[in-house]
């Protein structure tokens, strides 16, 4: 029992286990470091053929070169499922997943990443001149290459890909007109004073305690004060009711699993799961795993953003939160829905003894989560 409580609490707190790994990492990385090939980019104009696609079929294919256990693939899920929602919004869009894999181990690495993509190809990424994972790779119906990108991509070039997808038509997808509670919502981007402020962003936190399903995806990365940066790590925590939550954690090489059923917790952080009673101390540390603020002040309106297609009222503070008896600070930025008054995207930055640590959680609603008792 003691040391599956101590499981879910490390997982419930992956930053500060980060910080409690850095010194070791750094001996490490001064000692043994080597300068990293340069990937050579996909030409425009390229022919590409995979068995068994047709581009013909349709306007336009993004074929996502992947491999099992790339956990810049892993970190890229949360854009992934954003470039799945706008491609079915565009019925001559196509998305396929081209890995090394067999289909049935690729299939289940995409179902835990949540990225559910049903056309997937085995073949050597040689074959379609991958040369490194992820690539993303886009094709007209002639099958030749119009863009690509390589590597797990930032926010500006994640907005790039979205804007080479063909418009949405008419008869796809509707737009709000004037007078629509959208529409309203998003023409009501007035500054609020502090205190307006305040209130706006203590509802959307409060709002998480009933709106289920949704999932959050959190990105973290930390900056060390000498040497490298670590690899980023990513949670990613599901809920599907009240008493009904996932936590999946992985820094690319170590994964972890914590699976919360009424009364009941699943932990595998070693490859075998184990169950025990669910205690007012294990409770605690689940709930902890939504990596909210414990506590947040000086919140400023900034203003008005569009992100994909959507008006957000923007957010800035400052927060602290508690882990291992340490309190860290730092600032933040929220992005809530003007039309729905939901978190989509917060985004914060801490230092603690010289490390910069910086998190960027994506929220994600009414999507379909299956929990369900693992095989033991």
């Amino acid at each position: 029992m003691p040391g599956i409580a101590r499981k879910i609490e490390v997982v419930a707190n992956v930053a500060i286990i980060l910080v409690a790994l850095l010194l070791a990492y750094v001996v490490v990385t001064l000692f043994f470091l080597r300068q990293e090939p340069t990937i050579p980019q996909i030409a425009n104009g390229t022919k590409l053929a995979v068995e068994g696609v047709h581009f013909d079929d349709s306007r336009q294919t993004v074929l996502l070169a992947l491999s099992v256990g790339c956990h810049f693939c892993s970190e890229s899920a949360p854009f992934y499922r954003r470039l799945l929602d706008e491609a079915s919004k565009r019925p001559d869009v196509r998305i396929v997943a081209v890995l090394p894999q067999e289909r049935g181990e690729a299939q289940k690495y995409l179902d835990s990443l949540s990225v559910p993509i049903k056309d997937i190809r085995q073949a050597p990424l040689s074959t379609i001149q991958v040369g490194g994972t992820p690539t993303l790779i886009m094709l007209d119906a002639k099958g030749e290459v119009t863009a690509s990108w390589i590597g797990k991509l930032p926010p500006e070039q994640e907005t790039e890909v979205l804007s080479k997808l063909p418009p949405v038509t008419q008869s796809s997808a509707s737009t709000p007109s004037a007078g629509t509670p959208s529409a309203l919502a998003a023409a009501a981007g007035q500054a609020e004073s502090p205190d307006a402020a305040r209130r706006s962003l203590t509802r959307a936190f409060e709002r998480l305690a009933t709106a289920y399903p949704y999932r959050s995806t959190d990105t973290s990365s930390v900056i060390l004060p000498v040497g490298p940066s670590m690899s980023p790590t990513m949670q990613i925590v599901e809920y599907g009711a009240r008493d009904r939550l996932r936590i999946r954690w992985t820094d690319g090489a170590t994964k972890s699993e914590v699976i919360s059923l009424g009364d009941r917790i699943y932990v595998n952080a070693d490859g075998q799961w184990q169950a025990t009673p669910v205690t007012e101390k294990m409770k605690a540390d689940m709930l902890r795993a939504r990596t909210q603020p414990d506590e947040v002040q000086d919140v400023q309106w900034v203003g008005m953003e569009t992100v994909d297609g959507a008006a957000m009222r923007v957010y800035r503070f400052r927060y602290s939160s508690s882990a291992f008896k340490l309190k860290i600070t730092g600032d933040g930025r929220a992005w809530i829905g003007a039309a729905d008054d939901r978190l989509r995207r917060m985004e914060t930055e801490a230092s603690l003894a010289g490390f910069q640590m910086k998190s960027r959680m994506l929220y994600e609603y009414d999507v379909t989560i299956r929990i369900e008792p693992p095989a033991i």
